[in-house]
């Protein structure tokens, strides 16, 4: 309903329950704030035997519950030590992308994507030249999962970059996904200062804005204009 006021969601009132961090007033990074609560959900379904075996997985508890089944994927690292390459593979609730400047305006999702395949340097202890020394490392999605959440790298200090999602993301190895929620932070500092935002699809398959407690009102202009200095998480969907 088209001027329709906030209201605070249980997650918020209960946020002390996930962790004790949580229990004041002051702000927190909405990313840490979402992973925690996952991880939280994913521990209870592993207390409750609520899990099957995820294999090929470098971690002490090879497990995957609902929470993995929709919002989970694999990372592989890359690292090539002379003619040497060793592969690992990791759980995550995140795709962490690093912000580019394009000369053409604002840089895409598949863009910040793409460029993370470019090997970067790593100082690193190496287990089988047995050197503290420079080897390239590089990480990409090994899988896709049902939800995807971007994380948009926001550095405190350095000017932020204009980032423009795509409506309809095709990423290499992944189905089409389909963005459903932009949350957009104002201010210095994601974890200290400032403020939160969101725009999320509707039942009709229109965004509206939320804040606080003020009233939901469709967003206008066109999501792709709005903020792009300020977009900070971005939740894509799988459509089957």
């Amino acid at each position: 309903m088209r001027g329709a006021r906030a209201c605070a969601p249980a997650l918020a009132l209960h946020r002390s329950d996930m962790h004790a961090d949580y229990a004041d007033d002051g702000q927190h990074d909405v990313c840490e704030f979402l992973e925690c609560f996952l991880e939280s959900v994913r521990s209870r379904e592993c207390l409750r035997g609520a899990y099957g075996i995820w294999g090929h997985l470098q971690t002490d508890v090879p497990s995957a519950t609902h929470v993995d089944r929709l919002f989970g994927f694999v990372l592989e690292t890359r690292r090539r030590c002379g003619l040497t390459v060793r592969s690992w593979y990791e759980r995550s609730f995140f795709l962490r992308l690093l912000p580019l400047r394009e000369r053409g305006g604002a840089c895409t999702v598949a863009e910040m994507y793409l460029a993370s395949f470019v090997p970067t340097l790593t100082q690193v202890a190496c287990g089988s030249c047995g050197l503290n020394a420079e080897h390239a490392s590089q990480v990409r999605m090994f899988t896709c999962p049902n939800v995807l959440f971007v994380q948009v790298q926001r550095i405190p200090g350095v000017p932020r970059v204009p980032v423009h999602p795509e409506e309809h993301l095709d990423l290499p190895g992944c189905p089409p996904l389909r963005l459903d929620a932009v949350v957009y932070h104002a201010g210095r500092s994601v974890a200290n200062s400032g403020h939160y935002t969101c725009a999320c699809r509707d039942t009709a398959g229109r965004f509206r804005c939320y804040a606080d407690a003020w009233p939901v009102v469709p967003v206008d202009p066109e999501l792709g204009q709005v903020e792009p200095l300020a977009r900070y998480l971005l939740l894509y969907l799988y459509l089957d």
